[in-house]
C-alpha cells in the first residue's frame, strides 16, 4: 500500500502589506531628510545669429561651372543597304478579317434569336 505523507508547510515569507490598526503618528523619512532648494529654470537652446559670409558669393553650381560643351552631331537613322521587300501582292482582304466579319455576324444573329425567343 501506499503511504500518505502531509505536504510540509510553505517557507516563503508572507507577501502581503504590512497592515497595522493604529493610526499614523510621526514623520516619515522623506519629510526628514528633504531640503527645499531654489528653483532653476531650463536653459533654453538659443541658435547662433545669422550673419552674411563677406564678399559676393556665386550662383554658379559644380555642375554648371565644369560641364563643356559639345558640338551636337546628329546621328543618321541606320538601315541596311539591301532592303528587299517580300516577294508578292500584299493581301489586304485575308483569312483574319473574313473570319472576324463571320463571328461578328454569327454573334449579331444569335443575340437577336435569343431575344426573340
Amino acid at each position: 500500500m501506499v503511504e500518505r505523507v502531509a505536504m510540509r508547510a510553505s517557507c516563503k515569507p508572507d507577501t502581503g502589506p504590512a497592515q497595522t490598526d493604529a493610526p499614523f503618528v510621526g514623520d516619515t523619512t522623506n519629510r526628514c531628510d528633504y531640503t527645499r532648494k531654489p528653483a532653476v529654470p531650463p536653459e533654453l537652446h538659443r541658435p547662433d545669429q545669422y550673419h552674411p559670409p563677406e564678399g559676393q558669393m556665386s550662383s554658379d553650381t559644380t555642375n554648371r561651372r565644369d560641364f563643356d560643351r559639345k558640338p551636337l552631331n546628329k546621328t543618321p537613322a541606320w538601315r541596311p543597304k539591301d532592303r528587299r521587300r517580300p516577294a508578292g501582292q500584299f493581301e489586304v482582304n485575308g483569312i483574319y478579317q473574313r473570319s472576324l466579319v463571320m463571328m461578328i455576324y454569327i454573334s449579331h444573329i444569335c443575340s437577336v434569336a435569343r431575344c426573340s425567343k
